[in-house]
């Protein structure tokens, strides 16, 4: 029958038990390595999708202020020709049109006074 050498049995079952202590750690070390790089790619991707949003709020804002800026050219001829028109004086006019006509309507709803009784 073939001799065992106990110092090759030794040295491999040192080995093995290596082995399988240091199983554990690996795949620990492993699983380390897979949850950091997932969570580098979800932290990207957060990253792109805040900085996509921005752009798109950026721009939406910028339509609406430039929309509320811009005038259409019909009403800032409107616009022009009543800051340079006569309006003021018309209303004043209007106004003291209005005022007298308040006075004849005040004066023609009063009764008359009694001048004199007949009796």
């Amino acid at each position: 029958m073939a001799q065992v050498n106990e110092q090759a049995v030794d040295s491999i079952t040192i080995d093995n038990v290596k082995t399988v202590a240091g199983a554990g750690a690996e795949s620990q070390a492993s699983l380390a390595r897979v949850v950091s790089s997932a969570l580098g790619i979800l932290v990207q991707d957060s990253v792109a999708s805040a900085g996509r949003r921005n752009a798109m709020a950026d721009a939406a804002m910028a339509t609406v202020l430039k929309s509320m800026s811009e005038i259409d050219p019909q009403e800032a001829v409107s616009v022009a020709k009543t800051l340079s028109s006569t309006l003021p004086e018309v209303l004043a006019q209007l106004g003291s049109a209005v005022a007298a006509l308040q006075q004849i309507m005040k004066g023609a709803q009063t009764t008359p006074p009694e001048t004199g009784r007949a009796g």
